[in-house]
């Protein structure tokens, strides 16, 4: 069994593991959050940032679509979608 002096020390001990762990874990968040804004399109001057952040189902949606457009298609440059000749 553990005398009270022995269980303080170990209290101690954890409390300052603890802290360095935690020390750690901040240093790590503000690294990744870092390079989230390196790897990030930054968004248009009159989007604002968190505009997507709302509703990312339907970017979520469209991220694996892939467009097929050939030399001979027309396309509207204010569209996405091809226009047929």
């Amino acid at each position: 069994m553990l005398s009270n002096s022995d269980a303080q020390s170990l209290i101690e001990e954890i409390d300052a593991r603890q802290d360095e762990v935690l020390a750690q874990i901040d240093a790590l968040n503000t690294r990744i959050e870092q390079l989230l804004e390196e790897v990030r399109p930054t968004p248009p001057a009159s989007e604002p940032a968190d505009a997507g952040a709302a509703s990312s189902e339907p970017a979520a949606a469209s991220a694996g679509a892939t467009l097929a457009v050939s030399p001979d298609d027309q396309v509207d440059p204010t569209s996405r979608s091809p226009q047929a000749a």
